[in-house]
Order: structure tokens, then sequence, then C-alpha cells
């Protein structure tokens, strides 16, 4: 005979699932409680909803409109927020980019960049990449940004240099290894993390010494 923790169903009282997940292939798991934990578990969800309602000063009935409106502009004001970000980074326009191009270098017939930006948004971070190296040309371009105490490295090459041997991720291991990282990606494009902030500039400044290093040409110092 199978045994129960109940002799009747009626003993169970009030039954409320309050989890339910898989543990293993083909198996799932659901926890629930009974009785008077299940009234405690109910009313602690009904407290928790009328702050919610309060924080956003909406009913019960609208509670999950105004959520969502909430969520929809927030996620508005991120976009706005990186995309300013973007512009601050690039010198606020056209004359901005213009600027960064200005301060690549020519390292065996290549033009190398390597900059620190204020941009805290990785996508971003990327995209600003690319769209440099296509101004760039035959280019390997270099950006790292703080995150708090972090570092972000993105770094990516002009397809048509992957063929002679520079391969992004190869390329930015030894840079993210300043800044205390590691990274990889694929030959064109290449992101690593680091937790040493203070060394950003360090990291970005030895971009044309580690392409020299891939083309086996030497690379003066930068006065």
């Amino acid at each position: 005979m199978r045994r129960t923790h109940a002799s009747a169903t009626g003993d169970i009282g009030l039954f409320k699932i309050v989890s339910e997940g898989g543990i293993a292939a083909g198996v799932r798991r659901i926890e629930a409680t009974t009785g008077m934990k299940a009234l405690a578990y109910v009313r602690s969800l009904e407290a928790t909803l009328g702050q919610a309602a309060s924080a956003v000063r909406a009913g019960g009935a609208d509670l999950v409109d105004k959520i969502e409106r909430i969520v929809s502009r927030e996620r508005e004001l991120d976009k706005k927020v990186v995309e300013l970000s973007k512009k601050l980074a690039m010198g606020g326009g056209g004359g901005g980019e213009v600027s960064l191009v200005g301060r690549a270098r020519d390292v065996g017939g290549i033009k190398v960049l390597g900059v620190a930006v204020d941009v805290g948004d990785m996508g971003a971070l990327r995209e600003m990449a690319e769209k440099l190296r296509d101004k760039l040309g035959d280019s390997v371009v270099l950006l790292g940004s703080k995150s708090g105490p972090k570092v972000q490295l993105v770094l990516t090459v002009a397809k048509g240099l992957v063929s002679r041997g520079l391969k992004a991720p190869d390329l930015i291991r030894p840079i993210a290894e300043i800044v205390g990282g590691s990274g990889g990606g694929r030959p064109d494009m290449a992101q690593a993390g680091g937790t040493d902030a203070a060394r950003l500039d360090e990291a970005v400044d030895s971009l044309p010494r580690v392409v020299g290093a891939a083309l086996g040409v030497g690379v003066e110092p930068r006065v």
C-alpha cells in the first residue's frame, strides 16, 4: 500500500505551487506549500503586489499595463544613453570621427588605431570599432573602455588582412593580459575583459607593437 503524508485530501487545505523547473533530462520538480503556510505565502504575494501598485501609482487592474509602459520607456532611454555615449566618444559628430581616425599609425603599411573611449556598452563599442575600421580601410582598430573597476576591449581587423596572419584573437590576448584579463573571438573581431582599469591606456597603446610583432616589423615608440 502506498502511504502519503496526509490521510485525506481535506487535511491538506490550501495548496499553492511556488516553483517548477527541470532538474534532469525529462524530470521536473514542483515545489508547493500547503495549509497556513500557503495562506501566508498568498498574503505575502498580495502585499508585494500592493507595494508595486503603490510604487507605480496604478490600480490592481492597470498594474501590468503600467509596468509594461515603464519597462518600454526604460529601454528607449537606455538606447538614447548608448547613442549619446557613442556620439560623445566620437567627439560629438563627424569631426570627432575624423579626429580619432587621424590618430591611427602606419605599421607595415597598415593603419593601426588603439584608443580608450567612454562607452560602457559592449555592443556600442563593437559598432564603433567596426565603423572606424571601415573608415580606415586596411586597418586594425582596438577600442577600450572602463566599466567600473573593470575593462572592456574590442579589436577588429579588416577582413583582407586576416590572410596576412593578423587574427583578432591572437592580437587581443597579449593586450588583455596587460589589464589582467583574456579574450577571444572570430578572426576579424575579438573582445576581452580585464580587472586592472588603471592600465587601460597602456593596453591600448600597446597595439602598434603587437601588430608589428605579428607582421615581423619594428615599431618606433610614439613620442
